[in-house]
């Protein structure tokens, strides 16, 4: 192999590293812009309980078996796992092979 073509390989090498990390970032990104989505929502939909809640015993009302209360409690355990997912995921391309290190490559290729 000539030295053009060392260089050449070894300069897509390093756009395919860089490729792979911002394809990465990327995703990273998108997972906690979700997160914090899911996240909002988990906080409105604890507030709505509460308050919910709060109402039904200021005024004598409070019935945990109320659609409305089951509702709630169903939406926040779903938006809880939601958020277990989502940190699974972003665990995974967090531990996902990083970038190759080319300047430990043996001068020979």
């Amino acid at each position: 192999m000539t030295g053009k073509n060392r260089f050449r390989s070894k300069v897509k090498v390093l756009f395919d590293s860089c490729r792979e990390e911002i394809e990465k970032t990327t995703s990273l990104g998108k997972k906690m812009l979700n997160a914090s989505r899911t996240n909002s929502e988990l906080h409105e939909t604890y507030e709505e309980l509460g308050l919910h809640v709060y109402k039904g015993l200021k005024d004598g009302s409070l019935d945990v078996n109320q659609m409305k209360v089951r509702e709630l409690v169903k939406r926040i355990d779903m938006l809880e796992e939601e958020l277990r997912l989502i940190e699974e995921e972003v665990r995974k391309i967090k531990v996902a092979s990083g970038p190759e290190d080319i300047s430990r490559q043996s001068k020979n290729q």
